[in-house]
């Protein structure tokens, strides 16, 4: 509250451009969404190239069928879901928010997580609280600047 009283003040309501004065802020929105986990599982993916993944082949998809794996997925072992063809993957977020080789503290509420030793914000390549890949890049800052412009 120090923080938002001493950038922001109590007049007025605070604006994106406040952001890069507020990192403690920014940081426990950003725990925030990393410890709730707010979307274990992301968008499906597919492979473009075969991939192995711990002594599996991902075949890639092929470009006149994309197979999806829905209820058959919880009957089938992984050796069954990785050897069909256009295999639907689905990566869970869960394990990379809560990894023990990425976070200090991984289950416990730490703001710390994402500041640096002089209290700057810090980035950490797992931290993907709603999709993974380069094309689901999607943070809270995204959305509240699409709702600020959406407001203004």
């Amino acid at each position: 509250q120090q923080e938002i009283d001493s950038v922001v003040g109590k007049d007025r309501c605070p604006k994106m451009e406040d952001r890069k004065s507020l990192p403690f802020t920014d940081a426990v929105i950003h725990e925030v969404q990393r410890f709730l986990d707010i979307v274990p599982f992301s968008l499906p993916h597919y492979a473009l190239t075969d991939i192995s993944f711990r002594g599996y082949t991902i075949p890639k998809v092929s470009s006149s069928s994309q197979c999806h794996i829905h209820a058959t997925l919880c009957h089938m072992t992984l050796t069954d879901v990785l050897s069909r063809q256009d295999t639907t993957i689905i990566p869970l977020l869960h394990s990379v928010l809560k990894d023990e080789k990425q976070w200090a503290t991984p289950w416990t509420f730490n703001p710390q997580h994402f500041l640096d030793h002089d209290g700057n914000l810090k980035k950490n390549p797992a931290f993907m609280p709603f999709a993974a890949g380069e094309t689901c890049n999607v943070t809270l800052t995204n959305l509240t600047a699409l709702c600020e412009s959406v407001v203004h």
